[in-house]
C-alpha cells in the first residue's frame, strides 16, 4: 500500500469504515409485499377453470389451456361470464394467427403486463399450469414446432425454476390477484409407500411450487347414492400434502362447496385494485 500524507491516510481509513447498520425493525412493520395468489388443483372435469372465474369480478383471463371452453360454457350457464373483463390466448392471436411456441412467451409477457397496468382488471388468472410450462419450455429450448419442445441439461432446467418463481413473484407485487389454474397426478411416495396427489409440473420446481401461492385448493367431487357435489378442499391430509389456506381464509371450511366457496370469496376478493407501480413483467429475454 503506498502511503500518503497523514490527513491522506485518515481519509482512507474514514472510507474503509462498514457503514452503519440500522437496527432490527419491530414486528408490526413487517410487509411481504406480496398479493394474495391461489392455485387451484384438481383433475379433469372437477370444476377447476369455472371455479378461478367464480371467485371474484375483474378478472383477466391468459388462456393456454386447450380445454378452456368447457370451463367458459359451465360459467355462461349459470350466468356469470361477467366476472370476466377480459381475456387473451396464447394462441392463435386476435387475427386468427398461430403464434410459433418460441414467440408465444413475448406474447404472454406483454398481455399480463398490460393486465397488470389495467385499472378495471382486479385478478390476473392463468389456464393452466401444463400449457403456461410449454410456453416457458418453448422460450428456453427456443422451439419453433410443438415437438421440438424440450428441455436439456442443467441450464435449460435451472431457467424453468427461475422463469416460473420470476414471473409468478412479479405478478404477485402487482397489487393484483394471482388466480391460477393446474392439473395434478398421482404418485408413490417412497418414503411410506402412500400413493399422493402432485402438481403438474415437472423438474425440481414441484417441490417449491406451493410456496409460491398463498393458498393452494383442490376441486373434487363426491358421489353418495348417485349425487354427486362439486366440492373444495382447502386443507391437506396424507395425499394432499400441498394443500393450504392463508389467514385471509383461515375461517372458512376446510372442505366445501364449490358454490358456497365462491360466494364467500366474492364478497371478500371483489375490490379492485391499483398497481403497487408501473411495471413491466421480465423474466428471460424477449429476442
Amino acid at each position: 500500500m503506498l502511503l500518503g500524507t497523514r490527513s491522506q491516510n485518515n481519509k482512507v481509513k474514514q472510507n474503509l469504515k462498514p457503514e452503519k447498520i440500522p437496527p432490527m425493525q419491530t414486528i408490526d412493520k413487517f410487509n411481504s409485499n406480496l398479493g394474495t395468489a391461489i392455485l387451484i388443483v384438481g383433475g379433469a372435469g372437477v370444476g377447476k377453470t369455472t371455479l378461478a372465474m367464480r371467485l371474484t369480478n375483474g378478472i383477466y383471463v391468459f388462456v393456454a389451456d386447450l380445454n378452456f371452453q368447457s370451463g367458459l360454457d359451465y360459467l355462461k350457464k349459470i350466468h356469470e361470464e361477467s366476472n370476466v373483463v377480459g381475456f387473451d390466448t396464447a394462441s392463435p392471436d386476435e387475427n386468427g394467427k398461430i403464434i410459433v411456441p418460441n414467440m408465444r412467451y413475448t406474447r404472454m409477457l406483454d398481455k399480463i403486463t398490460a393486465a397488470m397496468a389495467d385499472p378495471k382488471v382486479n385478478a390476473i388468472m392463468l389456464d393452466s399450469t401444463t400449457f403456461i410450462e410449454d410456453i416457458f419450455k418453448a422460450k428456453i429450448c427456443s422451439a419453433t414446432t410443438e415437438a421440438a419442445i424440450k428441455l436439456s441439461g442443467y441450464d435449460h432446467w435451472g431457467s424453468l425454476v427461475l422463469v416460473w418463481k420470476s414471473t409468478i413473484m412479479q405478478i404477485r407485487q402487482s397489487g393484483k390477484l394471482l388466480i391460477m389454474v393446474a392439473h395434478e397426478g398421482k404418485e408413490r411416495d417412497e418414503s411410506d409407500s402412500i400413493y399422493k396427489y402432485q402438481i403438474a409440473v415437472d423438474g425440481s420446481i414441484r417441490d417449491k411450487f406451493p410456496a409460491l401461492f398463498s393458498d393452494v385448493w383442490r376441486c373434487e367431487i363426491a358421489e353418495s347414492l348417485g349425487t354427486h357435489t362439486w366440492n373444495v378442499r382447502m386443507l391437506g391430509n396424507t395425499r394432499q400434502e400441498h394443500l393450504k389456506r392463508s389467514t385471509r381464509f383461515s375461517d372458512l371450511p376446510a372442505v366445501t362447496t364449490q358454490d358456497n366457496l365462491a360466494k364467500l370469496c366474492k364478497q371478500r376478493l371483489s375490490s379492485p385494485s391499483t398497481p403497487a407501480a408501473t411495471q413491466t413483467l421480465s423474466v428471460l429475454p424477449k429476442t
